[in-house]
């Protein structure tokens, strides 16, 4: 009578934490999904807030003030890449000395 009490008990544990196991895997994968819900939420804000404005007309003369200003931006980068450079091989000379 005492084993059939206790094989009982053992199965209502076993049962109870199954039962416990099951419920917590359900909890994190409905937590998991309203996450990703949020995270798919998030990203059609992001899209939706990066559609593209209607281009207008440009004169001609915008575009060569355009470019003009591209042209003036890429040379100073080239001059503040070639100043880097400069001190960098500075630098490596030190070094080696």
């Amino acid at each position: 009578m005492t084993n059939v009490k206790c094989q009982y008990n053992l199965d209502q544990h076993l049962s109870d934490f199954v039962q416990d196991e099951r419920e917590k895997k359900r909890l994190e994968q409905l937590e998991r999904k309203k996450e990703l819900a949020v995270m798919a939420d998030t990203e059609m804000e992001s899209i939706k807030a990066a559609k593209p404005r209607a281009t207008q007309k440009m004169t001609r003369a915008q575009i060569e003030t355009d470019q003009e200003k591209r042209r003036v931006a890429a040379a100073a980068g080239q001059q503040v890449l070639t100043t880097l450079c400069r001190w960098l091989e500075l630098y490596l000379v030190l070094i080696i000395i």
